[in-house]
């Protein structure tokens, strides 16, 4: 299984290494989970020079910045200087699932409200545009939670329970933003 996993982890890594014009748009109102929304185009080029690439996960304190290849509800949760959960799931697993279910119940309560919750399955979507590569994320599961000021609050790579992103998104919304 986890060969299967580590397999299908490094074809999603050097598809979206080849993916352009991939970011998609939250098709609906705040706390939506991303849906695809854009057609994904390929093509055979490296990727520009201006893309950020990442080999490690991001820490907590560093700014997060949005580029022209990431996906239009990132940055405009950033712009608005709300707190953003990004996840990176293979759907199916046990240990996916798990974190798909933390952060489903977190979503869904008061503590969820207002937040953007960018949750993507490796599998099923292309619309995550250069958040792998930018963020460092390399494995499933993965979550980072960004926070109002635009710094990482905590990221991990793994299981992760709703109790510690319940934490970190309560850490998030204290954050304030410069300026």
């Amino acid at each position: 299984m986890r060969a299967r996993r580590a397999a299908l982890i490094a074809a999603a890594a050097l598809a979206c290494g080849a993916l352009i014009g991939c970011g998609g748009d939250a098709a609906g109102t705040t706390g939506d989970t991303a849906q695809a929304d854009t057609a994904v185009t390929t093509a055979a080029t490296s990727t520009p020079a201006h893309t950020p690439q990442r080999t490690t996960p991001l820490q907590p304190g560093e700014a997060v910045t949005a580029s022209d290849r990431s996906p239009k509800a990132f940055q405009r949760a950033l712009d608005a200087h709300r707190p953003i959960v990004v996840a990176m799931l293979m759907r199916g697993i046990a240990d996916e699932d798990f974190v798909a279910s933390a952060i489903n119940q977190v979503k869904s309560s008061s503590l969820g409200s207002g937040v953007a919750f960018l949750v993507y399955d490796i599998n099923a979507e292309q619309t995550f545009g250069d958040l792998p590569t930018s963020m460092g994320l390399t494995g499933t599961p993965s979550v980072v939670v960004i926070g109002r000021d635009g710094n990482v609050v905590n990221a991990w790579s793994g299981v992760v329970d709703e109790q510690m992103i319940r934490q970190a998104l309560s850490d998030a919304r204290d954050a304030q933003p410069a300026g």
